[in-house]
This record gives C-alpha cells, sequence and structure tokens, in this order.
C-alpha cells in the first residue's frame, strides 16, 4: 500500500473512533477492533510483539520492554491488523520461528508489510493533522 493511503487509513481510522487528539488512546482504538491486548513475558527477549488472527484476535506485547516501545508495537500491530487482513498471524522480533514470522530484518515482501506497519503506527500515534495543529499553535505563540 502507498504511504500516503495509510495516512489516509489513520485518519479515518482516528476520525470514525474520535480519537483525534493526543495521545492516543491505543487500548481503546484496540477494543473497538476487537482486539485483546495481553502484556506477555515471551522466552525471546528481543520479541517485540504478536497479532494472532482466530476467532477472537489478540496482540502479544512485551512486558519487559519500555511503556513508549510497548505503545509503539501495540500500533505497529494495529497496523498489521489493518492493513494485512488476509495475512495470517504476525510476530515481531529478533527472534523464535513461529507461525508467521516478520523481522526488522528479512526479505522484500515482508520487508514491505513491515515498514507498512510501521508507517500506519508513527501516522497513528503522530497524526499529520495533529502535527500540523501543533506547529501553527507553536508558530502563533511567538
Amino acid at each position: 500500500m502507498h504511504i500516503r493511503n495509510i495516512e489516509l487509513v489513520t485518519t479515518k481510522i482516528l476520525k470514525s473512533f474520535g480519537l483525534m487528539r493526543v495521545p492516543i488512546n491505543l487500548d481503546f482504538l484496540a477494543d473497538k477492533l476487537e482486539i485483546k491486548v495481553i502484556e506477555s513475558d515471551p522466552e525471546n527477549d528481543e520479541l517485540s510483539g504478536a497479532l494472532v488472527r482466530s476467532e477472537f484476535s489478540k496482540i502479544l506485547i512485551n512486558k519487559k520492554h519500555p511503556p513508549v516501545r510497548k505503545r509503539f508495537t501495540l500500533a505497529h500491530e494495529i497496523g498489521h491488523f489493518i492493513l494485512h487482513p488476509n495475512k495470517s498471524n504476525f510476530i515481531d522480533g529478533n527472534g523464535a520461528n513461529q507461525v508467521r514470522v516478520l523481522f526488522r530484518s528479512t526479505n522484500m515482501s515482508d520487508g514491505a508489510l513491515e515498514t507498512e506497519a510501521n508507517f500506519f503506527a508513527a501516522c497513528l500515534l503522530m497524526p499529520l493533522e495533529l502535527l500540523n495543529d501543533a506547529i501553527r499553535s507553536f508558530e502563533g505563540d511567538r
């Protein structure tokens, strides 16, 4: 998916759920998308998170990671959920062989999926519209 389209998708999602204010409430969004968020303690500390698709989808987040990392990981996994609906489970990190493992450095097609999920997370956490509003507000304070 083209990055401009990803930006439009995130804006549409944020507006449709009334989330166009910072900080973006990711737990509320996950709940509205019917995704259960679980902090887990994986054997591999490098594992950041996982999206497990089933009748009731789940996102697993490494509870050992710092809060800002967990927040980005949650946004990233929501990105996989929204952008890649026909793909199987995603496990993001630097180790283990599991269902569909996508790591930060992998083959071209999986790398594109990871890049898309990262860009989705960035757009979701820092919407351009809100960023521009903040810049205009700051410029008005001079």
